[in-house]
């Protein structure tokens, strides 16, 4: 399956979210409930489900795992580099270095790749879409952390408060857990009932398209305010640096070619929605942060 063929339908679901609140046929409240659901029902079914269902040894991930950390600290350091060197205010370093490495994997990286493998036969598509999920599993968990050290240590406030943040982002964060869930029922070899899978699969299923009609009616009350130089270096570091470094890692590693596509995927993501919340929580350029997301989402 091509490229355009792959983005195309994306793109589409997408534009009708845009369209649609733009005609306020779906009003900001609908919209914050869809996102909601999608948030804590629909995405934690299908991680769940497709985790345990597919039984691939968890020694699969250490490479592609080494691969995004190593990545994701260069984009890091890159963006500190970049604020010192521009004299930049702690918090507009510290949303643009966010706005750099922190993608949205369940809302735009898992319904990009379910679409790069909609044309593969079943047992592989399940295969690589089982990939996918462990590894992102693991990366929520490290964006997770990696944005609260960010954020609150280029403002020189690490303390109790930032361990709680980070501990509370964990332990409440329903797609951790679900993934968390996921891998011990496949390390277990658990059979889940039948009734159970019929009951997830297809809950599962309408995280795709709703979780992207979600993300384009977003974009309709989103502007692309902000300190404008920062916000393109963030935008740079996202779209270019990230998913570059990437590729040359993963090309060193000798990460096989269905490897490489997902982190590719994945490190190419737009900035993660959480990252306006984050930043306006945490006291650091929260415009910067929204545009942030506005305009890598449309890149």
């Amino acid at each position: 399956m091509n490229v355009v063929e792959t983005l195309l339908p994306i793109i589409l679901f997408i534009s009708l979210g845009l369209f649609l609140a733009r005609i306020r046929f779906l009003e900001s409240r609908a919209i914050a409930e869809m996102t909601r659901f999608v948030f804590w029902i629909a995405l934690p079914s299908l991680i769940f489900e497709s985790l345990a269902s597919v039984h691939l040894p968890l020694s699969q991930i250490g490479r592609p795992l080494a691969v995004v950390v190593a990545a994701t600290l260069l984009c890091i350091a890159a963006g500190w580099l970049i604020g010192r060197l521009r004299g930049s205010t702690p918090g507009v370093t510290a949303s643009m270095m966010q706005n750099g490495f922190r993608g949205n994997l369940a809302f735009i990286g898992l319904p990009v790749v379910a679409y790069s493998v909609a044309g593969l036969p079943e047992g592989d598509r399940s295969r690589i879409m089982g990939i996918a999920l462990l590894i992102i599993g693991p990366m929520m968990v490290l964006y997770n952390l990696l944005a609260i050290l960010v954020l609150l240590g280029a403002q020189h406030r690490i303390g109790p408060k930032g361990l709680r943040l980070m501990a509370n982002s964990i332990l409440t964060n329903p797609l951790i857990l679900a993934a968390g869930a996921g891998i011990v029922a496949a390390s277990l070899k658990l059979h889940l009932p039948e009734v159970l899978t019929r009951f997830l699969k297809p809950l599962g299923q309408m995280t795709v398209p709703m979780a992207l009609i979600c993300i384009g009616a977003s974009l309709a009350s989103v502007s692309l305010k902000g300190r404008r130089t920062a916000l393109w270096i963030g935008l740079g570091l996202k779209v270019a640096f990230l998913p570059l470094t990437v590729w040359a890692l993963s090309s060193l590693m000798g990460c096989p070619g269905e490897e490489q596509r997902i982190l590719l995927i994945f490190s190419a993501c737009p900035t993660a929605a959480a990252s306006y919340i984050m930043a306006r929580q945490m006291g650091a350029d929260a415009e910067l942060a929204a545009s942030g997301i506005a305009l890598s989402t449309v890149a």
